[in-house]
């Protein structure tokens, strides 16, 4: 016979397995905002380093990679997908778009979703992703030149890569 306290016990265990499970966030990154921040500071993203930090740190389990396609940069392309990144490739100008009808589409799929960029196209996709509780956070590259429309959809959900750059950049040598 099953007693009152065994049944609570059994709920405590069932909320801990819950709350300690592995998080299945997603990353939804604008690869070229990401790339010319970096490049415009004049250091080196190390994007393999960056896919184990957004793993670790943020539970990060798919990261999708938005990306002009350019033939003369197949085998970088190559090196994100060895690193774990789902590139995503649109021939128009409108990876902004793209980037968000993913994030839309995908929402079902995942815990929380952290977006990489500063741009602030993305600031009403940021206000959203809160509103739905579906927003972990915001990785912009850097402080400066991140729109201020991004700060404030983000509110208080927002880190700068650049303060991780000894953990993120390449190594010398």
């Amino acid at each position: 016979m099953e007693r009152r306290g065994d049944r609570a016990i059994g709920r405590v265990i069932q909320g801990l397995r819950r709350m300690y499970r592995e998080a299945n966030n997603y990353a939804f990154i604008d690869g070229s905002n990401l790339h010319l921040t970096y490049e415009h500071m004049d250091w080196e993203m190390n994007y393999a380093k960056l896919r184990k930090f957004l793993r670790k740190r943020h539970g990060v389990t798919v990261a999708y990679y938005f990306v002009g396609y350019r033939l003369k940069n197949s085998d970088i392309y190559q090196k994100l997908k060895k690193y774990g990144y789902i590139l995503k490739h649109e021939i128009a100008d409108n990876l902004d778009d793209y980037l968000i009808r993913q994030a839309k589409w995908d929402m079902d799929k995942y815990d929380k979703a952290v977006i990489i960029s500063s741009d602030k196209h993305f600031a009403e996709l940021i206000s959203y992703l809160d509103s739905q509780d579906k927003l972990k956070l915001v990785l912009a590259p850097c402080n400066q030149g991140c729109s201020t429309k991004v700060r404030k959809a983000a509110n208080t959900k927002i880190e700068f890569l650049s303060s991780y750059q000894k953990e993120l950049q390449k190594s010398e040598g």
